[in-house]
């Protein structure tokens, strides 16, 4: 702490300075004179500014210790691209040829992300031609799962009729599926697919339970 009347000596080199006639602080004073660093006496003054003067002058040599550390960059996390509806189309048609589909298959996709990894996953409702995907009881659906440069084939499930609901409960991560049935004894409804670490079912659950309400689904696909 500084009070009123201490002599404040500020030196940075523990050499003899030479002085000289000066008028330091309002008054005809010897003072130093500087020799490679500044000397500076102030006699007699007044607290606060002689607490300024040593403020300032050591102003200068706050950034002559080491340097400090700047602020370290937290790099960024990896984050794969979204395959797009080009790779999907790329990947249904390999899918196509695997199974020897007739050329004249048609089909409709819807993208969601089912598992929550930031991409959009594909479903897939391969629609005619009849007799090949199709018969009395519904269509084909494809799962497909979003990965860096492609869909790969997670469950061919049949037969299906649309719509196709996504539900907002999930299974290993999975959102749960809702697909119509219909057709020879089955009452028709919503099936509910649930994902079980692997797969979805490849056929929906039959009798249809009635647990699932279409109101509180995240999205419908090919109404």
């Amino acid at each position: 702490m500084f009070t009123s009347g201490v002599q404040i000596t500020v030196a940075f080199q523990a050499v003899q300075p030479v002085f000289e006639e000066k008028s330091v602080c309002g008054a005809h004073k010897r003072v130093a004179k500087p020799l490679n660093f500044l000397y500076v006496v102030c006699m007699n003054m007044g607290s606060f500014f002689s607490f300024f003067l040593f403020f300032l002058l050591n102003l200068p040599l706050c950034g002559c210790g080491g340097g400090t550390e700047g602020p370290r960059l937290t790099p960024l996390a990896y984050s794969p691209a979204e395959p797009g509806e080009t790779l999907l189309m790329d990947s249904v048609r390999d899918f196509l040829q695997r199974q020897s589909a007739p050329a004249q298959t048609q089909f409709e996709y819807g993208l969601f992300d089912l598992n929550g990894d930031g991409m959009r996953d594909a479903l897939v409702y391969l629609k005619s031609p009849y007799g090949f995907w199709c018969a009395m009881e519904g269509c084909a659906l494809l799962v497909m799962k979003a990965e860096e440069g492609r869909f790969s084939l997670v469950t061919l499930i049949r037969p299906v009729r649309n719509p196709v609901y996504i539900g907002a409960e999930r299974h290993e991560g999975w959102h749960d599926l809702a697909v119509r049935v219909a057709g020879g004894e089955a009452l028709a409804g919503e099936s509910v697919l649930r994902f079980d670490g692997n797969s979805y079912p490849s056929a929906p659950p039959l009798p249809v339970s009635g647990e699932f309400s279409a109101d509180l689904a995240l999205r419908k696909f090919f109404p």
